[in-house]
């Protein structure tokens, strides 16, 4: 089976996402991947590559220029590309990281070849509060000149036939906003039968993702600096934003290195989640998967991860319980938990290849 990949990402949990569902797809299938980006896997066996440059914008009129015009011209070559060969079998569209829902759906023929889009969350920072001064003078004209994002986003994502979210919740976000439905496929997710585990607790909190206040950075700084812990945030550097924080047991880390992350969060005894309503949360995932006992807010696509008294604990957002909750847990010398799921992307794969054999058949909308 031959497949086209398009996506227009930076790292993170999106891309690692998507770069692992290649890197299976691969095995037995030819892979092209189309993108903006050229943050993307090399040397993958059966997987080739089409890169594409976008102009650098100075401010924000060049840029709200690009997405209506340059962008749209350049989603509308590559879909040209993919819709003239008679070889693909399969268009996999992932998100883009300008207009979220990406032009491709407008131009893809998708009575022609089985398109699935995968949804990962809405355009944000029209729906919630995204930034440390999201209500500033200055933010508010941006969204207001940044607007017709909104609308592109809107019109983009409605154009999809065919949608697969990453929760339950990414599910229903979407019929709210979008009015669309889609089919829930957990990325990297099994659940198992709990087992046991018990983990030395050396009081080491750890707290992964990007440098931005809609991660939750600020509130697990303040509900381990009342407690007295030391906490390790680790993620990719956002230069419009600082991290509010004065507290000398906390250390901010800025990489975007997979391996480094892993072996601290494998080394951390408790991985906090409070990311505002977070979709997913691979690398919260990530960290049950290593054994790292998760407390978390009770919000988004967390609870679809973390079994409540299982294999972590969960808190609505109220920091007063959270600290009342983390200083609990900190005293406990040695922790016994249930290890209740693992990562297979494997898993991942047949369940997308297997939702693609049920509906090739069918007549596309």
């Amino acid at each position: 089976m031959k497949i086209a990949v398009f996506h227009n990402l930076y790292t993170g949990g999106a891309l690692n996402y998507m770069n692992n569902l290649v890197k299976c797809l691969s095995i037995q299938n030819s892979v092209d991947i189309y993108s903006f980006q050229k943050t993307t896997p090399i040397n993958i066996k059966n997987v080739k590559y089409y890169t594409y440059d976008l102009n650098k914008t100075n401010n924000l009129f060049q840029h709200l220029f690009q997405v209506l015009v340059e962008l749209r011209i350049k989603n509308k070559i590559i879909a040209e590309k993919i819709n003239s060969s008679s070889n693909y079998d399969l268009v996999l569209i992932f998100p883009c990281l300008i207009t979220q829902s990406p032009f491709l759906l407008r131009y893809i023929d998708q009575k022609k070849i089985k398109t699935i889009y995968f949804f990962m969350e809405s355009k944000r920072e029209f729906y919630e509060k995204t930034t440390y001064d999201h209500w500033s003078l200055k933010r508010i004209i941006a969204r207001i000149i940044r607007c017709p994002i909104k609308l592109i986003d809107l019109s983009n994502c409605k154009k999809s036939n065919i949608i697969v979210s990453l929760s339950c919740y990414s599910s229903n976000l979407l019929k709210k906003v979008y009015k669309k439905k889609s089919f829930v496929i957990h990325p990297g997710l099994i659940n198992i039968k709990p087992k046991t585990k018990f983990k030395n607790n050396n009081q080491q909190f750890i707290s992964v993702g990007l440098l931005s206040a809609i991660k939750g950075h600020d509130f697990s700084i303040q509900q381990t600096t009342k407690n007295n812990c030391n906490l390790l945030i680790i993620g990719r550097e956002n230069k419009n934003e600082i991290i509010p924080t004065n507290s000398s047991n906390t250390k901010i880390i800025h990489t975007e290195n997979n391996k480094l992350v892993y072996k601290l969060t494998k080394k951390a005894t408790f991985f906090l989640a409070n990311q505002i309503n977070e979709p997913f949360g691979i690398s919260t995932l990530e960290a049950s998967s290593l054994n790292t006992f998760v407390l978390g807010k009770n919000e988004g696509g967390t609870p679809e991860i973390v079994r409540h008294g299982l294999n972590g604990f969960l808190y609505p957002s109220n920091l007063p319980l959270a600290i009342k909750i983390t200083n609990k847990f900190k005293n406990i010398k040695q922790l016994r938990y249930q290890k209740t799921c693992k990562i297979s992307w494997s898993k991942t794969t047949h369940n997308l290849l297997t939702l693609y054999h049920h509906l090739k058949n069918e007549p596309t909308e």
